[in-house]
């Protein structure tokens, strides 16, 4: 139809003047604003089809079949991993009537609505953190299961309407803009139990840390220990842990915190909680902030109520890990 592309009200336009017979195709052309070859085409494709619409262009032929395709799927859910120029080096290996590019398999992943996200390397433990960890665990050898009996642990988790904590390289089905939303839960256990939970929107800070430590943690203190007992309070170091606000509140309180080995979150605890509690939750239907509010708290409550024991197994288990990371210090 030429280059400049013609709309189909104006082609129908065309039709019923065609139709009227009072003008030439020339003086149509003229009148619509296109070329008289225009007016030509649609004459004879309106005879032929009854249509005026462009036929449907076939294009170059997939070099992909449907096997093809399922094979390169097949791949990706057994190496999330690979790249797209990895994944045509392997299907060209394997198939040799066919050869593909990466462009090829990109253009395939991006059709299916999958996408290939570079997720940010871990921060490794440095050999200054490594013997931290060990000097920490050499001071704490010899605690008895009543020493960590006195400790306090206590961890934030962050959870999310739609989860997509991929930690690797490796596709996931595309979503729109928006659809995640985090919820966070502060939470502390002993070898009494769990204690009370806190959840909230967004990045906990110096100001909302303060606002748990003296409505949950004050509360769960309480609920473990008598007046009378002797406890130590364990967190990480935080930007939020380590503010000056919060250092102050501590001597206030004259509450005893635990030193902690940096990136050492295979220590804490609670822990095996927060994954006891995701694990729970993999087939639960999140649908909004507040649901996933209401069911964080449920499940925490259940943790509470029939799983107490749990808490003091994760601790119990703590003493054995210490051991063993005193034994080699490169761990």
């Amino acid at each position: 139809m030429g280059k400049k592309k013609v709309c189909d009200n104006v082609k129908w336009q065309i039709v019923d003047l065609l139709k009227d017979g009072g003008k030439t195709q020339q003086e149509i052309a003229e009148l619509v604003g296109v070329s008289q070859k225009c007016v030509s085409s649609i004459k004879k494709k309106h005879e032929c089809t009854g249509q005026v619409s462009d036929f449907k262009r076939s294009g170059r032929p997939r070099k992909l079949n449907n096997l093809d395709e399922a094979y390169i799927f097949r791949e990706i859910r057994k190496y999330p991993s690979l790249s797209c120029n990895n994944l045509a080096v392997n299907f060209n290996t394997k198939f040799t009537n066919v050869k593909v590019s990466k462009a090829t398999i990109r253009r395939l992943i991006l059709r299916k609505g999958l996408e290939y996200p570079m997720a940010f390397r871990k921060p490794m433990l440095t050999v200054q953190d490594r013997i931290k960890r060990y000097k920490w665990c050499k001071q704490r050898l010899n605690w008895t299961a009543n020493d960590w009996a006195r400790v306090i642990f206590s961890d934030e988790s962050n959870f999310e309407v739609f989860n997509h904590k991929a930690r690797v390289k490796r596709f996931k089905v595309k979503r729109l803009k928006n659809e995640s939303e985090t919820i966070g839960i502060w939470g502390c256990i002993s070898s009494k139990g769990t204690g009370v939970c806190n959840i909230y929107t967004g990045r906990i800070d110096q100001f909302v840390y303060k606002d748990t430590l003296e409505n949950q943690l004050l509360p769960s203190v309480e609920l473990f220990y008598n007046t009378d007992d002797q406890w130590i309070f364990q967190q990480d170091d935080a930007l939020a842990h380590t503010d000056n606000s919060i250092i102050d509140w501590f001597k206030e309180q004259n509450i005893q915190v635990l030193t902690w080995c940096p990136r050492s979150p295979d220590l804490n605890p609670i822990q095996n909680l927060f994954l006891f509690m995701e694990a729970k939750m993999v087939n639960t239907k999140i649908t909004s902030i507040d649901h996933l509010k209401q069911v964080l708290h449920k499940e925490w409550l259940s943790i509470s109520e029939l799983n107490k024991f749990y808490a003091k197994e994760s601790i119990l288990v703590l003493e054995q890990k210490v051991a063993i990371l005193n034994i080699d210090k490169h761990i």
